[in-house]
């Protein structure tokens, strides 16, 4: 990760009531497929219906991970290319979570290690903050 902060956010999504022990397994993977330890992870972050699912709060708890929260308009506000749902739109207020969550969590400049990424009705991606270093 040589050029990014020391600092990943897993950004994600909940569409069904997810185990604890499911959820840790599909983030565990996606991490490990990109090569990402599970301490360079400093944030999760999705929309505000979902700060209280037990399987993010769970994990959070369990690995020290800061949990932010948006809502629907605030995701909407994101600037950015998107995979839009019709469907999620309807449910939350944004039509998408994942994606939009990374873009509202990460200040600055900004790149997806792994792009909305689906598993058993969980829905997730990764963004790291990009910092320049000169010389």
């Amino acid at each position: 990760l040589a050029g990014f902060a020391n600092s990943i956010t897993i950004v994600l999504s909940i569409i069904l009531m997810t185990n604890s022990t499911a959820f840790e397994r599909f983030i565990c993977d996606m991490l490990f497929d990109c090569d990402i330890s599970l301490k360079a992870v400093k944030k999760m972050a999705t929309i505000d219906r979902k700060q209280e699912e037990k399987a993010i709060l769970d994990f959070c708890r369990k690995f020290s991970i800061e949990l932010e929260t948006f809502t629907g308009d605030e995701l909407m506000r994101q600037k950015g290319e998107f995979a839009a749902s019709e469907f999620v739109k309807r449910i939350v207020g944004a039509d998408n979570v994942c994606e939009r969550s990374a873009w509202a969590c990460e200040q600055g400049e900004k790149v997806y290690l792994k792009r909305k990424t689906a598993r058993a009705g969980m829905t997730a991606a990764i963004v790291a903050e990009v910092r320049r270093f000169g010389f």
